[in-house]
C-alpha cells in the first residue's frame, strides 16, 4: 500500500499543471492505523495525514502558492485512490486524524503538526501515534517525523490522567457501538469487551505509560511486536503476553476470513470464549474493570 501511495502521488503530480508546480515537491504522507503498523488486512481503509516542510520557504507568496498546489495535489490523489470503477476502488481513505480533524486543513505544515501534538492533542491522538509512520516523503521529512513521534511518545505523563482518559475513550467507543449494533447473540471481534480494540488499547496504554523509561518501546508499532517487547523488558508476564498474542492472532485470522466474505466483524457469541476471558483478565490487571 505504501508503494501504491507513492506511485499514485507521482501520477497525481503528472496530471497537474506544471506551471504551478514547485521546483521541489516536499509532501509527506503519514500513515496511521493498520497501514502505519504494517498490519493491513483485506478491505482495510487507509488512515493518512498529509504534511509538508515549510522551513525552506522564506517568502509568504511562495509559501501560499506551495500550499495551494499541495491542496490540489491531495485532491487529485484522493480522486485517484477512491474513484469507483467496474473493478471497485483502490482504497477508502480517511484523513480525520489530521490536526483538528475535519475542521483542520487537508495539508498541514510539519511544524504545525508537531505543535498540535505537543500542545493541543487529546490522549487518544497520542494513542494513534503509536502505530504511525511517514510512508511517503523525502528522507529529511521521515527523519523529522521520527523525531516528533519519539518526543511525543516518550514524554513523562500523569499516569492517573492517562488511565482515566484511555478508559473513558474506550467506554465511549463501546457505548457508541452498542447503541448502533446492539446484539446479545453475537460477539464483535473488534468492539466488544475482550476483542481487538481492547488489545490495541492495552498496548497503547503501556507504551504511553512506560516509553519515558523504556525508549526501546517506541520502535514498536505492530501489536504483536509491542506485546513481545513488553514481555522482554518485564512489563508483561509471560502468561499475559502469550494470552494476548494468541488471541490477537486468532481474532485477526477470523476478521480476514469474514472480510473476504464482505461480512461484518461479528461471530456467534459462543466463539472465542476463552480468548475473550483471557483478554479481559489482562485488561483488568492493568486498567481495572
Amino acid at each position: 500500500a505504501s508503494a501504491l501511495l507513492d506511485e499514485s502521488l507521482k501520477l497525481a503530480e503528472a496530471t497537474l499543471d506544471t506551471v504551478e508546480r514547485p521546483s521541489d515537491i516536499d509532501l509527506g504522507i503519514i500513515a496511521y492505523g493498520k497501514l502505519g503498523s504494517e498490519e493491513l488486512g483485506y478491505h482495510s481503509d487507509l488512515d493518512i495525514v498529509f504534511v509538508f516542510d515549510e522551513s525552506s520557504e522564506s517568502e509568504n507568496t511562495e509559501l501560499s502558492a506551495r500550499r495551494h498546489y499541495y491542496r490540489r495535489l491531495v485532491q487529485r490523489l484522493t480522486h485517484i485512490l477512491t474513484t469507483r470503477t467496474s473493478a471497485g476502488e483502490v482504497y477508502e481513505i480517511d484523513t480525520r486524524l489530521r490536526p483538528s480533524g475535519n475542521s483542520g486543513t487537508v495539508v498541514t505544515p510539519l511544524r504545525v503538526y508537531a505543535e498540535y501534538l505537543k500542545e493541543s492533542a487529546w490522549t487518544w491522538e497520542h494513542q494513534a501515534l503509536v502505530r504511525a509512520q511517514l510512508v511517503v516523503g523525502h528522507e529529511h521529512l521521515q527523519r523529522q517525523f521520527r523525531d516528533i513521534r519519539r518526543v511525543i511518545l516518550s514524554q513523562p505523563r500523569d499516569n492517573e490522567k492517562l488511565h482515566q482518559d484511555l478508559c473513558q475513550m474506550r467506554q465511549r467507543m463501546r457505548d457508541h457501538h452498542r447503541s448502533e449494533h446492539a446484539s446479545i447473540v453475537d460477539f464483535d471481534l473488534k468492539h466488544d469487551p475482550g476483542g481487538l480494540i481492547d488489545i490495541e488499547f492495552l498496548c497503547q496504554y503501556m507504551i504511553l505509560k512506560h516509553a519515558s523509561d523504556h525508549p526501546e518501546l517506541i520502535s514498536c508499532r505492530a501489536n504483536q511486536r509491542i506485546i513481545t517487547q513488553l514481555q522482554n523488558i518485564g512489563l508483561f508476564a509471560a502468561g499475559d503476553a502469550s494470552q494476548l498474542a494468541g488471541a490477537l492472532d486468532i481474532y485477526l485470522a477470523a476478521e480476514n476470513e469474514i472480510k473476504l466474505r464482505r461480512g461484518e466483524s461479528r461471530v456467534s457469541n459462543d466463539r472465542f470464549a476463552s480468548e475473550r476471558e483471557a483478554v479481559q483478565g489482562v485488561w483488568k490487571k492493568f486498567l481495572g474493570a
